[in-house]
């Protein structure tokens, strides 16, 4: 790594996100890294009743199964979020991917 690189790692982090329906695409403008996947979430319930997350993105679109949901929380009708709490770990998740968020 570079002096350049190292000094653009300590800049807050400028971010494009768009969000569609079908796709998430985050970019970080100062490193150029990218993140472009299905916006959706795989979910399993614990035994008590708790959510735990099993996969995320593309990964998520594979994962099937009776305890399994997968839940696009971008997807509504009327609006642009169908569930908060689940868009919300879902851009936590591209942002720690990006390597923004720790």
């Amino acid at each position: 790594m570079n002096i350049f690189e190292g000094f653009k790692k300590q800049l807050n982090p400028v971010l494009y996100i768009q969000i569609w329906e079908k796709r998430i695409r985050a970019v970080d403008i100062l490193t150029g890294d990218t993140f472009d996947e299905k916006p959706i979430i795989a979910i399993e319930f614990n035994k008590k009743k708790q959510s735990v997350i099993k996969a995320i993105g593309n990964d998520a679109s594979m994962m099937s199964g009776n305890s399994i949901s997968i839940i696009n929380p971008f997807s509504h009708e009327r609006t642009l979020l169908s569930d908060f709490t689940l868009a919300e770990r879902l851009l936590r998740y591209i942002f720690q991917e990006l390597g923004i968020w720790k």
